[in-house]
């Protein structure tokens, strides 16, 4: 699997920055393999 940035994974599905963030904390910082 490759890594991926998110701010690259943010402007391939036009998500902001910002909203990533909100997302992150909202979830607790989990990851893929823990949901």
């Amino acid at each position: 699997m490759s890594a991926i940035s998110v701010a690259d994974l943010c402007r391939k599905h036009g998500v902001s920055d910002a909203t990533a963030s909100k997302w992150k904390a909202k979830s607790g910082g989990i990851n893929v393999s823990k949901a």
